[in-house]
């Protein structure tokens, strides 16, 4: 009875709770469940479902990868593989749009397109065809699209390519038009690491042509990070590309600084700041942060800034996806910014970002302490310097050794345009940083600090020192000028520096270095007699034209371009070997450096005198076949004239230097030199000539010989020589036993020398066979370089890497089937004979010798070889600008059937 009372009393209580007993039925809006009455699930919200009499949440009662049925039941969420999609609890494969233009049927064409207008797309579409191996060099080719179209700056377009799920696709965009590097002017990438669509925004800086490359994810990667990966590719790997245009970006404006821009670069949305009315001569920064909540991300940041006009302003990109965009910007009168905050890669899933856009802390360091110290998050610093002309500034900047994360510095001149590198402070111990600035005119030069995540930089130190180079004067001795301390920091030695002023086209001569005081030897060295430089203490070297040891001369741009001294190409001792006295030729008008020092045993109070010379060479011109150019009467002044020439690349020219009166003391020695860099080839360095570069090099010198000595006769003197490029090289003419007189004077002539009518491989001269039997005697005077025009003739490993630049002739004959080819080539220079099959395949065979004398090499034509087979004779000289090792060859060619 009690519990029926207990019912009834509380029977207003039944919609709410229920009441329920053995037997008897739940109450209205109830329901027995496990002996319970409960609500029924209908009374819940949206979103909501009954758990034992209450209403929670769909998800909340189910494990990760699983959710709530209507029945309350945890099942596993579907899902669907790449290039699939669920429909009606299936996954089923993707259907792509139908493509409003496809890919060329050239597999390397290209299609031009034209860009919707604003709000419009246009579908592109193709195949990722199987993988070739087109070159012929043993691995398969990645296939990829092109298209092409012009747009106008200020552009913003998003691509999405998808596919049906076989090709993981990646698109590149870059401009057609290239920066003064040879890069493309802009460059974007599009991937995905595991997903058929891959997605995101661009903002076109430039008007004109643009190039959109389509392709699979593995083949982008392969590009990117120059790792060998595995072409793909096939009937089944298509795709479809839409290209919206977005018409114009929403910007939002940044009223007030600092400002923080916190986002994701989920789906490639790219976003817009505008700064507006910076007051002038303010100076903003904004820093891509690489470690978007304190994690390194997987986003290789980039900025883009453009004035109101459009014009670029400034643009960075990371080196890496660990590495931080940055720039910085000056407030200028009626101008306005629109910053872009972009990317040149996302190469994984994790993509926010963080970027600090701020005014950064300002140290004059002309009144000021500026010794580095600690940097809080989102913000930088900024040094100042102000210069007078002839000032050269050298920085020096660590970080401390236990610091968690590296920092970064930069130099900025008057307008904030970058003069150095972003370059990253590291272990002191091995990565100290150096940073200089010379002064052509007056100027302010600014050093940004900041950290290389975009976090804190808790401490770091910068040194610095402004030397005021002291301006030399030509044609006499310039007295008593200083040694200039340096920062500390492993930044330059001790080092006397001065400038000079000089126009294009002058040869610069640095005479009668004396160094003073300072040092027990003055500057280590300078009584101590030499032939080498194992003889000099220190830091010293052996400095023929001082008859002693002495210190190092160095001839330089302002931005510290070693142009001189000369280098002696062929000296044991290259790259270090140094033509003494030392001299530059002036390729550009303007101000240059003249360091000299001694190393670390450079005395910091010692001083020096130098006599600086000017020379200004005679041009003789360019010579053509049947045409020779020529000075007449020339003199040698100071004991040597200098004279330029000009030559197509890779053409022969024979210069004649002829002594007059009859009569003359002269015996002429010519010296050849050409622009070039040494540079390093794996195991040794080479001399690389190139037209544009700044030093010059001695590569060969020639005088009228006997026994290996110099005659001491007047008569003509011939020097061969190929030019390694087209353009300018110099000449030097001189006495080679010093005794002409003042009267004594020459006349030179260039000559062009005619190529051979089978200098080419398409033109090889026909070997007639009599008995089997032919002797071929010729010369290689007047052949170029033209191995490396072959397709895939000549390996760079075959014959052991000596085919070289020197010239070639070339031979034909035809075999059969069976017949064993015999080769014997004799010659006073090292020569190489290559046998091929036309000149189309590879190399069969090769003799390479560096001694004269006779060499041997046989082939045997295997079965289904007979065909046309080439010969080619080529001069084993490696830097293709000297020539005394290529002149008459014989051979003897032999043609067996056993």
């Amino acid at each position: 009875m009690r519990k029926a009372v207990g019912c009834l009393v509380g029977a207003w209580l039944l919609a709410s709770v229920g009441c329920a007993d053995d037997g008897k039925k739940c109450g209205f809006g109830t329901t027995e469940k496990d002996g319970k009455c409960v609500a029924d699930a209908v009374s819940c919200g949206a979103g909501e479902i009954d758990v034992d009499g209450k209403c929670l949440p769909v998800a909340f009662t189910c494990a990760t990868g699983s959710t709530l049925n209507a029945d309350g039941i945890c099942v596993a969420d579907l899902v669907c593989g790449n290039g699939t999609h669920a429909d009606d609890g299936n996954c089923v494969p993707n259907e792509l749009p139908t493509p409003d233009v496809t890919e060329s049927l050239d597999p390397d064409g290209e299609v031009a397109i034209i860009l919707p207008a604003a709000g419009g797309s246009l579908a592109l579409g193709g195949v990722i065809d199987t993988p070739v191996d087109i070159n012929e060099d043993g691995y398969s080719d990645a296939d990829w699209d092109r298209f092409i179209f012009t747009a106008e700056a200020g552009t913003y377009l998003r691509i999405t390519a998808l596919s049906e799920g076989a090709l993981l696709p990646a698109f590149r965009l870059m401009s057609a038009a290239n920066d003064d590097t040879g890069w493309p002017r802009f460059m974007r990438w599009g991937l995905d690491t595991s997903s058929a669509r891959s997605s995101r925004e661009v903002y076109l800086p430039f008007a004109g042509e643009y190039i959109l490359d389509i392709s699979d994810y593995n083949h982008a990667l392969r590009t990117l990070r120059h790792e060998p990966v595995l072409a793909v590719g096939g009937d089944d790997f298509t795709y479809v590309a839409t290209l919206e245009n977005l018409g114009e970006p929403n910007a939002v404006n940044a009223v007030t600084l600092p400002r923080i821009e916190e986002g994701t670069f989920d789906s490639g949305r790219l976003r817009f700041v505008r700064l507006d009315n910076l007051a002038p001569g303010s100076v903003t920064a904004a820093v891509f942060a690489a470690d978007a909540h304190g994690e390194y991300n997987d986003v290789i940041g980039a900025f883009l800034v453009l004035d109101q006009t459009g014009q670029v302003i400034a643009e960075n990109e990371a080196g890496s996806t660990s590495d931080s965009a940055d720039v910085l910007l000056q407030g200028r009168p009626n101008v306005d910014y629109l910053m872009v905050i972009d990317h040149w890669a996302v190469l994984g899933s994790r993509r926010d970002y963080r970027i600090s856009i701020h005014q950064p802390t300002l140290t004059d360091c002309d009144v000021g302490v500026c010794e580095g110290g600690e940097i809080p998050a989102d913000d930088t610093n900024l040094y100042r310097w102000t210069l007078d002309e002839g000032d050269f500034l050298v920085v020096g900047a660590f970080v401390s050794p236990d610091a968690p994360y590296p920092g970064m510095v930069q130099l900025f001149d008057t307008d904030l345009k970058p003069i150095s590198d972003d370059t990253i402070l590291w272990d002191p111990a091995f990565f100290p940083v150096t940073l200089f600035k010379y002064a052509d005119r007056p100027m302010t030069v600014y050093l940004w600090s900041h950290s290389y995540t975009g976090g804190p930089l808790p401490e770091y130190y910068v040194t610095h020192e402004i030397a005021a180079t002291p301006e030399l004067r030509y044609n006499q001795t310039n007295s008593n000028l200083p040694v200039h301390p340096m920062p500390e920091g492993q930044t330059f030695w001790p080092a006397g520096i001065d400038h000079f002023e000089a126009n294009v086209g002058q040869l610069v001569f640095f005479y009668q270095l004396t160094p003073h005081d300072g040092s027990e030897y003055a500057w280590l060295g300078t009584d101590v007699e030499c032939w080498t430089d194992f003889d000099c203490p220190g830091g010293s070297v052996c400095r023929p034209d001082l008859g002693r040891c002495g210190p190092l001369e160095f001839i330089m741009t302002s931005e510290m371009e070693q142009i001189g001294p000369v280098v002696d190409v062929n000296s044991w001792a290259f790259p270090d070997a140094y033509i003494f006295a030392p001299f530059a030729y002036i390729s550009k008008t303007g101000h240059y450096l003249h360091w000299v020092t001694a190393g670390g045993y450079t005395p910091p109070d010692g001083t020096y005198d130098v006599y600086l010379r000017l020379k200004t060479p005679a041009s003789i011109g360019k010579p053509s076949v049947g045409t020779p150019v020529g000075l007449q009467n020339q003199g040698l002044g100071g004991g040597s004239s200098f004279f330029t020439i000009e030559a197509e690349e890779m053409q022969w020219i024979d210069i004649t230097v002829t002594p007059t009166p009859a009569i003359s003391h002269l015996v002429p020695e010519i010296w050849i030199y050409n622009f070039g860099e040494a540079t390093w080839d794996w195991i040794l360095y080479r001399w690389i000539p190139d037209a544009a570069a700044g030093q010059l090099g001695l590569v060969a010198s020639f005088c009228n010989e006997e026994g290996g000595d110099c005659v001491d006769v007047s008569q003509p003197l011939t020097a061969s020589y190929i030019s390694p490029y087209a353009g300018r090289s110099v000449v030097m003419v001189m006495d080679a036993i010093d005794q002409a007189a003042t009267l004594d004077t020459f006349n030179i002539e260039v000559t062009a020398l005619p190529r051979p009518a089978n200098d080419t491989c398409v033109d090889a001269e026909a070997i007639t066979l009599e008995s089997g039997v032919a002797t071929v005697s010729a010369s290689l005077a007047g052949a170029s370089n033209s191995v490396s025009d072959l397709p895939a003739a000549i390996p760079d490993d075959s014959c052991y890497g000596f085919y070289g630049r020197g010239p070639e002739r070339f031979y034909r004959l035809d075999l059969l089937e069976g017949e064993t080819l015999t080769v014997d080539a004799a010659a006073e220079f090292g020569v190489v004979i290559n046998i091929l099959k036309g000149c189309e395949l590879r190399t069969l065979g090769c003799v390479t010798e560096y001694t004269s004398g006779a060499f041997h090499q046989e082939y045997q034509v295997p079965t289904g070889g007979a065909g046309s087979y080439t010969l080619i004779v080529d001069s084993g000289a490696t830097t293709g600008d000297v020539i005394d090792a290529a002149g008459e060859f014989e051979l003897n060619v032999s043609v067996t059937n056993d």
